[in-house]
């Protein structure tokens, strides 16, 4: 008679949540756990076989060789975990081949899957398990059982459920038949028939999921602040700085600390305002300790959420708890702080859609005189200002600036389009800081250090040149320090670590992102087209130079440069006799830093008549890249 053995696995983990299944204290006092792990949505197909399952993450790796019987199919390698509207799947691969074919014979091997809604974490291995369920320090832990004795061959107290065997174990419960919150456990082990009496646990892991959907989990936290009139906070998007994360419904009804965006520094407060809810309700659904760039919602206003980037376009009949509705309310008079109602196309207003909750189906953080209101879909889909329905999914970023220190960012995309600390749009819905659908500006985390942490970032990585600018706030020290760093397809360029404020350049950092997603760095430098003249007008047709001044500053000695490389619109500087370039030095700008000029022959310039800049671009001696552009007028030759 072979050893009796099995094999106890309780299964819940979210493979982004899984570190932070532990209680928090909130700053009451009180205690809540985190919110568990989704399992992803997906269409499967219960025959046995993996392939339907490729897109999905595993949740669960075992260790090989830890199995005590001579079947094949024993030696658990892996777990998959899907769902749908009706029901959560659960596939079982092995190391050790197939599952047993000998299933159902006389003490031959037997498989037992276990569902339960009570969590006893911290259980000792071993522990005694049989048919009646868990016993441990003598209380039993009641659970919902399916026992699988041979291919096709189910019992056990599961109703509805269902199992195909192949190459893999393929499980499918109902929905309805689990608490919403359960713990899952996977039995294998040795059976006596039907109603085997299973033998000691070899193996016992212990974690907890969620078979509600992350949508639902939103809708449910969002339906928590429902008619709470002092809960709008314009600027809140529920971060707490100081905790660093996204708080529980009592910190958002009591108080937390945010950085106050109008106060440049922190503040505490209560309430979200209406991207906040949509914002505040998804992160701390999928991962509560993650700032918003790095989590589920990236794009922390209306317009943002309402972009492609970070959400999809659906209809009425579809739409779902978690679902968002935006509006457009036209232009904002911040004179008498009113909207005009002429649709502008730039989105202003988002609620969330909760499902039917009696009264109500959306939870809408309205405004500081209302807090947060609820209505009916079919009431606000009226309101003139409405214009979709859509359904939030992951944030799409494909460009990053990221810098930890005290210092503030200025940057400069390659259409030219720009981003400062102050860019703000006038709205009384929400504290928006943006370049629509262009570059967004982020501060709402701390560092490490203790400052902020700004970002600037993008839904487009753009083919060109970028200027970053690196601002030390008011009264920092000129010994501290700063990083910055610049991320895009895939790529992270560390522009600065640990630099002394004091050695910020003047005239900022620069990346170039080639077409073929390249990227490379350059140091912008100042330039001059025709000093002291304005507008600089190049004639094409002359057969003079063109006299270029680059200036000189505290952080760029210009004896650095190499005359000889440097290019105005792919056109080289005109050469003395003895092949040095025809380049002189002298403070041009009288800054008191010198400069210097090179003339570049005019007749072999890159230009056309449409063009109103020209760059240049050239090195230093040590071999570093400098760009820099003016402002050019093509006249008639």
């Amino acid at each position: 008679m072979k050893k009796l053995s099995i094999i106890t696995l309780l299964i819940l983990i979210s493979f982004l949540l899984s570190t932070f299944l532990f209680s928090t204290k909130n700053q009451a006092g009180a205690q809540e756990l985190p919110p568990g792990p989704v399992i992803p949505i997906a269409s499967i197909t219960l025959d046995g076989n993996p392939s339907d399952w490729s897109n999905i993450d595993t949740v669960y790796i075992d260790a090989g060789g830890d199995d005590y019987t001579d079947y094949t199919g024993a030696d658990i390698k892996s777990f998959k975990f899907a769902q749908d509207s009706d029901f959560v799947y659960i596939m079982a691969d092995f190391y050790d081949g197939v599952p047993n074919e000998d299933l159902g014979q006389a003490e031959s091997f037997a498989y037992q899957f276990h569902f339960s809604s009570i969590n006893p974490t911290g259980l000792p291995e071993p522990i005694h398990i049989d048919d009646l369920g868990v016993i441990y320090n003598g209380v039993e832990w009641d659970i919902t059982y399916l026992s699988l004795v041979a291919p096709g061959v189910v019992s056990g107290s599961l109703i509805g459920s269902s199992v195909a065997v192949d190459s893999v174990i393929e499980l499918k419960v109902p929905k309805d038949k689990l608490p919403g919150t359960s713990a899952f456990c996977l039995q294998m082990g040795t059976g006596m028939g039907i109603d085997g009496v299973l033998g000691d646990i070899t193996e016992w892991r212990i974690l907890s999921f969620e078979i509600k959907t992350l949508h639902e989990k939103a809708a449910d936290l969002a339906k928590q602040l429902a008619n709470h009139p002092e809960a709008y906070l314009w600027g809140g998007k529920g971060w707490d700085y100081n905790l660093a994360q996204f708080v529980p419904v009592a910190n958002i009804l009591s108080s937390y600390t945010y950085w106050n965006p109008t106060l440049f520094g922190l503040d505490t407060g209560i309430g979200v305002d209406c991207s906040g809810l949509i914002t505040w309700a998804f992160n701390r659904a999928f991962d509560a300790f993650t700032p918003a760039i790095d989590n589920f919602v990236k794009y922390v206003n209306a317009n943002g959420l309402h972009r492609n980037e970070q959400s999809s376009p659906i209809t009425e009949t579809d739409i779902l708890p978690g679902d968002a509705m935006f509006f457009d309310w036209g232009s904002f008079d911040e004179e008498t702080q009113t909207w005009d109602g002429i649709k502008d196309g730039y989105i202003d207003h988002t609620a969330m859609y909760v499902g039917e909750s009696g009264e109500f189906d959306v939870v809408n953080a309205a405004n500081k005189l209302d807090g947060i209101i609820t209505n009916l879909k079919n009431n606000y889909k009226l309101v003139p200002g409405f214009v979709s329905f859509r359904r939030i999914h992951e944030g799409d970023v494909a460009m990053e600036i990221i810098t930890g220190s005290p210092v503030d960012l200025t940057v400069t995309d390659p259409d030219g389009f720009t981003i400062t600390l102050d860019t703000i749009i006038d709205s009384d819905e929400e504290y928006i800081r943006e370049i629509p659908n262009t570059l967004y500006y982020l501060e709402m985390e701390r560092g490490a250090d203790g400052n902020p942490i700004d970002r600037v970032y993008s839904p487009l990585v753009k083919n060109g040149n970028y200027i970053i600018e690196v601002l030390p706030i008011t009264g920092t020290s000129l010994a501290e320090t700063y990083s910055l760093e610049f991320q895009a397809g895939g790529q992270i360029v560390v522009l600065a670590e640990n630099v002394p404020i004091s050695e910020i350049p003047s005239d900022g950092y620069g990346i170039t992102v080639e077409e073929s997603g390249a990227i490379t760095t350059f140091i912008p430098v100042l330039i001059d087209i025709k000093p002291g003249s304005y507008p600089n007008s190049i004639n094409l047709g002359s057969n003079g130079v063109v006299p270029v001044a680059i200036f000189g500053s505290a952080t760029l000695d210009v004896h650095q440069i190499d005359p000889t490389t440097i290019k105005l619109a792919n056109a080289l500087s005109k050469l003395k006799g003895n092949g040095q370039s025809m380049a002189n030095y002298s403070d041009v700008n009288e800054d008191g830093f010198i400069d210097i000029v090179i003339h570049i022959i005019t007749d072999v310039l890159q230009l056309t008549s449409t063009d109103v800049d020209a760059e240049l671009d050239g090195f230093l001696l040590d071999g570093r890249k400098i760009k820099g552009s003016d402002s050019i007028r093509v006249v008639s030759q």
